[in-house]
């Protein structure tokens, strides 16, 4: 470039085009060697009046700058839902039943996934027993009625014998427990290994070079195929429309067009790679699946040799109490350490009662709120272990905006209170607001600190939506 300077300097009779040829050259040094490369958005600052050259270049054609504000502010945002909810159980279990589908409105207090409650209910129907039981010996030591002494010893002999019966059920039905069990423990290792295989695959090419050349010489031969139909086609197109040869040339034309073209999609997706979108969510379902596994484990662990050592635990545990409030029953005096044993019972038999109840409500997941199931991440048959995100819940009929570039330079700016205009793109409309929040710790944005600021809308335009992009104009 040197050089050329020089050359045009030297050209002392041409001054204009000297010149010229020198502003055209550092014009083109810029474009070529400073590229452009990408930068993060930062927040706008505005205020600043465009300089003379900028208005004589006639910069008239993009989008109008935004208008200065009274603090200067602006920012990026999109709108949201003002209440969101990730709903999970607390407790793993196998899904029973799926009442809400994407993109159906619930209410409040609806049931909305269930996992299978039998052995919960099974469970609240001996605590029931229990405590009838032990109400009964109850209200048998503290009576002397000849005929309440009869049936509290035989409601306690019934109680003893379900008990035992229970216990019997249990070690008769292990081995079904086991293998389904060991059945459940092979699908979540298998499910395990094809998600780790997806994972592994989601982050490397979709296919080898071998497979790519494959791919690409079947494309040549195709366009090959394509271009050889088209020439016949283009000799006999002239023809009547009803004539059949160029209607059977027009027939082979479409069919090599589809071929084409179903070879180039293919050739193309060998070429690509996959989305960060598409890798997350491999990267999710493989986490899900080892939680599977470990629970699948856990229960393989405890009936592996027989019924599960709680449950078989509990059960001989109704059986002495059973046997105890029959001994009661055939006592012929009740002595005070009778009526107090007789008590402890009976508060036991409610408290296990009212834990079988609790373990029930942990087995359905109803809605907190009125809202819109955004995701439903569950199917009827599917195993789901706890703390597991199932479903979603968002208020699409509540809306407020969330700024997404709010830099560190212009927070101290922003109070909560302030009055802001939101410029909604898609609808070319301008919604008045009120910062409602301003987040304590910040994000990043491409290398800059931002914080999100939350806005409330003063009112809802029809056609706003939840993730549209706005403009935020602070006051």
């Amino acid at each position: 470039m040197a050089a050329k300077f020089r050359n045009l300097c030297d050209v002392a009779h041409a001054p204009r085009l000297a010149a010229l040829a020198v502003l055209t050259l550092i014009l083109a040094g810029c474009s070529v060697f400073s590229p452009a490369t990408p930068q993060a958005l930062p927040t706008v600052v505005l205020g600043e009046p465009a300089t003379s050259s900028q208005a004589s270049a006639g910069e008239t054609n993009g989008p109008a700058a935004p208008q200065a504000t009274s603090s200067g502010v602006t920012a990026s945002g999109k709108v949201a839902p003002v209440q969101e909810v990730q709903m999970a159980f607390a407790t793993g279990g196998l899904v029973r039943a799926v009442n809400v589908a994407v993109g159906e409105t619930v209410e409040a207090g609806q049931v909305l996934i269930s996992l299978d409650y039998r052995d919960a209910q099974m469970a609240i129907a001996l605590a029931q027993a229990d405590l009838a039981v032990a109400q009964a010996s109850y209200d048998l030591v503290n009576s002397s009625d000849p005929l309440k002494a009869q049936a509290s010893r035989a409601a306690a002999a019934l109680a003893l014998l379900q008990a035992q019966n229970a216990v019997a059920e249990l070690e008769r039905s292990a081995p079904l427990v086991t293998a389904q069990a060991q059945a459940a423990l092979a699908n979540a290792q298998k499910a395990l290994d094809d998600a780790k295989r997806k994972q592994v695959n989601m982050s490397a090419p979709r296919a080898n070079q071998t497979t790519i050349d494959a791919a690409q010489a079947y494309y040549e031969v195709k366009e090959s195929d394509l271009k050889d139909a088209k020439e016949t086609y283009d000799e006999v197109a002239g023809l009547s429309a009803d004539d059949p040869e160029r209607a059977q040339a027009l027939l082979k034309l479409n069919d090599a067009q589809k071929e084409r073209d179903k070879a180039l999609i293919t050739l193309n997706w060998y070429l690509g790679y996959n989305s960060e979108l598409d890798i997350a969510l491999a990267d999710t379902q493989f986490a899900l699946t080892q939680a599977q596994l470990a629970a699948a484990e856990e229960k393989w662990a405890q009936v592996k040799d027989g019924p599960a050592k709680e449950e078989l635990a509990l059960a001989q545990a109704r059986v002495a109490s059973a046997q105890a409030q029959l001994d009661l029953a055939n006592a012929p005096s009740p002595a005070p350490e009778q009526v107090a044993l007789a008590q402890a019972q009976v508060d036991a038999a409610h408290a296990r009662l009212e834990a079988a109840q609790a373990q029930l409500t942990k087995l359905t997941l109803t809605a907190p709120i009125n809202g819109v199931a955004a995701t439903v991440n569950v199917q009827p048959g599917e195993w789901v272990t706890p703390g597991a995100p199932v479903l979603r819940l968002v208020t699409l009929d509540q809306l407020c905006v969330e700024t997404t570039d709010l830099s560190e330079r212009d927070v101290p700016k922003v109070q909560v209170g302030q009055e802001v205009t939101v410029v909604v793109k898609a609808l070319n409309e301008e919604i008045n607001g009120r910062v409602t929040f301003i987040a304590p710790l910040a994000d990043t944005l491409g290398g800059d600190v931002v914080y999100k600021a939350t806005i409330a809308l003063e009112t809802i335009p029809a056609g706003l939506r939840a993730s549209m992009s706005v403009t935020v104009e602070f006051r």
